[in-house]
């Protein structure tokens, strides 16, 4: 609204907004998993905001917040800090200023988080994110080296500007957005190209801002077009959030609840409101209100196996998994049905 103002009427303004409102991977990041992530959009937008509007101290200001958000953003701001000092401030040395600082807060905040506080955090475990990124590794998983040309990632382009009338193309702060497109698409695993996932967050704040400057572009050129491009994008939106929508519904949470739901839940409620909790996969649905429950199981009082989302996981994994706990002599099964399974230790009987 911020950037649409300074370029449309008030009416056109809001009917941009509007239709930037009806994003289909924003109802994913409202409703799905809350992730540190979830900040970005909100913080992405106002630097544009800010750097748009020549705001120099709060795009700083901005910068500084969004580099506490997530490690990933350290990339994001250091690449858009050049992006904004050597190629959009080259003749405006105030912009050129500001675009150098965020730079540099993106390359410190680097340094500071790996080199000293993450060691000192745990220097026995390894930054597990590199894993996306190594491809040698991993040659069969769905994306993977021998899919290096996989469809996934044009498609992935295609659904995140379809519904926005590929009028982000237009706009130099697109830009911006490469950082966040480029963590998600040189991944050799395909979880990042969901829609549905937390990783839409790193860009979206950025491509929405550059819908409403690329559909600023097309105004001073033909309002026709721009009045023709805003419906195509209204409808687009809609459609994919009706036929092809990111927050998938009729899939776990988002659908009326089961026979064996209601199972689950009941056996789950029997568990002691005092003891730990460990579980993994989408029973923490379940347990997401039990502050004893955790999805990082390691010696809880009770697990609780999901034996019915990935049944090819649930025997090769955890079914054996589960032997082996049985075998310890440590725990003792209490319930085992509608697709769970429940230990117990044996001190908790």
């Amino acid at each position: 609204w911020g950037i649409a103002t300074s370029r449309f009427p008030k009416w056109l303004a809001f009917v941009v907004t509007l239709v930037a409102a009806t994003y289909p991977p924003l109802s994913a990041e409202a409703v799905g998993d809350f992730h540190e992530l979830a900040f970005a959009p909100l913080l992405t937008a106002t630097l544009v905001w800010a750097v748009d509007r020549k705001l120099w101290r709060m795009a700083i200001v901005v910068a500084a917040i969004l580099a506490t958000v997530k490690e990933d953003q350290f990339i994001s701001l250091a690449f858009v800090g050049l992006v904004i000092g050597l190629l959009m401030g080259r003749h405006d040395r105030e912009m050129r200023r500001c675009g150098l600082l965020i730079a540099t807060i993106g390359i410190v905040t680097a340094a500071f988080y790996f080199g000293l506080l993450r060691p000192m955090i745990d220097p026995h475990f390894r930054y597990f994110s590199l894993h996306y990124y190594e491809w040698w590794s991993f040659p069969a998983t769905t994306a993977g080296f021998a899919n290096a040309l996989s469809p996934l990632r044009p498609q992935y382009l295609f659904a995140i500007l379809l519904p926005l009338a590929f009028l982000p193309l237009g706009s130099r702060y697109m830009l911006f957005a490469l950082p966040g497109l480029a963590e998600v698409l040189l991944s050799h695993e395909a979880v990042t190209m969901g829609l549905g996932t937390q990783y839409s967050a790193t860009w979206s704040g950025y491509v929405l801002c550059a819908f409403v400057d690329g559909t600023s572009n097309v105004f001073r050129t033909s309002k026709v077009a721009v009045q023709g491009a805003l419906v195509f994008a209204l409808l687009a939106s809609i459609w994919t959030s009706r036929y092809y929508s990111p927050i998938n519904p009729g899939f776990a949470l988002y659908r009326p609840p089961t026979m064996d739901d209601q199972i689950r839940e009941r056996e789950l409620e029997r568990l002691p409101r005092t003891a730990t909790i460990g579980t993994g996969g989408w029973i923490i649905g379940h347990l997401g209100m039990d502050p004893h429950a955790t999805i990082a199981m390691s010696d809880e009082d009770y697990l609780v196996f999901d034996a019915f989302t990935d049944p090819n996981y649930w025997k090769t994994i955890d079914a054996l998994k589960v032997e082996r706990l049985l075998g310890s002599g440590i725990y003792a099964k209490v319930f085992d049905g509608a697709g769970i399974v429940v230990l117990a230790k044996k001190h908790c009987l």
